[in-house]
C-alpha cells in the first residue's frame, strides 16, 4: 500500500506541475442494509485530503455524510433516493439527489449505467444544480464472475454538468477491485476530474481513492 501511494505521489507531481492542478485521496466507506426483496438502506462518509506541498503534507478539505434509499424497480434497475451532509470550510452544504441505475450484462462484463439529478444548498452562496451520466465496466480476473477472495477490474466514466454555471466535468477512474467475501470488497484506484471542459482554463484534480464496500 505505501508504495502504491508513493508512485501515485510521485506521477501525480511529474504530470500536472505544470498546470491548474489538485490531489489527494477519497477514501470513503460505504455500508448497506437490506430491508426487503426490493428496498435496501445505504449510508456512507467520505472524506477529501488535499496534498499542498512537494513534502506531501495533507490538508484536510471536507466530508461527506450519505444516506439513501434505493428500491428495486426491475430485474436490473434501482431507483435511488438520498441526502448527502457535506462539512467543507467551516461551511455546511445540504444536497438532494434522486439516481436511476441500469446493469446490462454481456458474457462476464458487466456494464452500469447511472443518470443523477442533484441539487446543492450551500449556507453562503446560491443554490444551483447538477445533471450526472456514469458509466462503468466491471470484469472478474478469473472466472465468469467475482467470487470470494476474487480481484476484479472496474472503469468508470462520468460526465457532471453545472446547469446553472453550464460547467461541464469529466471523470475517468480506473480501479483494482477485491471480493472478500459476500459482505465486504475493497476496491482502489484513481479518480481523475477535469472541470472547464468547455473552457480552455481547465482545472485537473487527480485523486487516489479507496472504497470499502459492506453489505450487512
Amino acid at each position: 500500500m505505501k508504495y502504491i501511494i508513493g508512485v501515485f505521489l510521485l506521477w501525480s507531481v511529474a504530470v500536472f506541475s505544470q498546470v491548474d492542478s489538485e490531489f489527494g485521496i477519497l477514501p470513503k466507506f460505504n455500508i448497506s442494509s437490506k430491508i426487503n426483496s426490493k428496498l435496501k438502506w445505504v449510508n456512507s462518509i467520505e472524506a477529501r485530503e488535499k496534498i499542498y506541498d512537494q513534502d506531501f503534507l495533507f490538508e484536510h478539505v471536507l466530508l461527506d455524510l450519505s444516506t439513501s434509499v434505493s428500491y428495486k424497480t426491475n430485474l436490473n434497475e434501482r431507483l435511488n433516493l438520498g441526502y448527502i451532509l457535506r462539512f467543507e470550510e467551516g461551511e455546511v452544504i445540504h444536497r438532494l439527489f434522486q439516481q436511476y441505475n441500469i446493469i446490462q450484462k454481456i458474457n462476464t462484463l458487466k456494464l452500469g449505467h447511472r443518470i443523477g439529478f442533484e441539487q446543492h444548498f450551500p449556507e453562503n452562496e446560491a443554490s444551483f444544480y447538477r445533471l450526472r451520466y456514469r458509466i462503468t465496466a466491471q470484469k472478474p480476473l478469473n472466472g465468469e464472475q467475482v467470487d470470494e477472495n476474487e480481484f476484479y477490474i472496474k472503469v468508470g466514466n462520468e460526465y457532471v454538468w453545472n446547469i446553472s454555471t453550464e460547467d461541464i466535468e469529466a471523470r475517468l477512474s480506473p480501479y483494482l477491485g477485491y471480493k472478500i467475501n459476500k459482505h465486504n470488497k475493497l476496491e482502489i484506484g484513481t479518480e481523475y476530474r477535469i472541470s472547464n471542459v468547455l473552457d480552455a482554463l481547465n482545472k485537473h484534480r487527480f485523486w487516489l481513492r479507496t472504497t470499502w464496500y459492506i453489505s450487512l
